[in-house]
C-alpha cells in the first residue's frame, strides 16, 4: 500500500498477493516505517525471491525504523529467500511494536520470527501474540498461543487489555 511511511497510516488492509524479486523492504502495508501504523491487517501471501541479507519482509512492515506499529495483525503467509522476515515486522530497529498478533506462517533463509524477524537497538515489544504453529519468537513481549485461544477470543481479550480468566 505504501513504500515508505513517516506519517500515520491507519485502518488499511491488504488481501492480495505481494511478490518481490529486487532488494527493497516489503510489507503487507508498508515497506519501511518510521511513522505510525495502527489498526492495519494483512491476509495476503508475501513472497520475496530476493536473496539479499538486507532485504526485510513483514506481514505489516518490512522494516520498522524508530516508528510505532500497534493494533495490527497478519494472517498471510510470509516467505523470503533473504533474511529478516516476521509475521508483523521483518526487521525492527528501535521503535515500538505493541498489541499485534500473527497467525500466518513465516519462513526465511535466516532470522524468521512469528512477530519480528530480527531486532536491533532494543525495540519496545509488548502485548504481542502468535499462533504456536507459526515460527517461534524468542523476544520478550511476545507470547505463543494455541488455535483455541485465538478461536475463543482469549487473545482478543488480552489485546484489549483484559484477562480472559477474570471474565469466567
Amino acid at each position: 500500500i505504501v513504500g515508505g511511511n513517516s506519517g500515520i497510516v491507519t485502518g488499511c488492509s491488504n488481501s492480495g498477493e505481494i511478490s518481490a524479486d529486487e532488494g527493497n523492504n516489503v510489507g503487507g502495508i508498508v515497506g519501511t516505517n518510521s511513522g505510525i501504523l495502527e489498526l492495519c491487517s494483512n491476509s495476503g501471501e508475501i513472497i520475496s525471491d530476493c536473496c539479499s541479507d538486507e532485504h526485510c519482509v513483514g506481514g505489516i512492515a518490512g522494516e520498522n525504523v524508530g516508528g510505532t506499529v500497534r493494533n495490527c495483525y497478519n494472517a498471510g503467509e510470509i516467505s523470503n529467500k533473504g533474511a529478516a522476515s516476521g509475521g508483523i515486522v521483518g526487521k525492527a530497529d528501535r521503535g515500538t511494536i505493541e498489541s499485534c498478533h500473527n497467525v500466518g506462517s513465516v519462513s526465511a533463509k535466516k532470522d524468521a520470527g512469528a512477530v519480528i524477524g530480527k531486532a536491533y537497538n532494543t525495540p519496545l515489544v509488548g502485548n504481542c501474540y502468535y499462533l504456536a504453529d507459526a515460527e517461534s519468537d524468542a523476544l520478550d513481549g511476545t507470547t505463543a498461543m494455541d488455535a483455541e485461544a485465538f478461536a475463543s477470543g482469549a487473545v482478543l481479550a488480552l489485546l484489549n487489555g483484559s484477562n480472559p480468566e477474570d471474565e469466567q
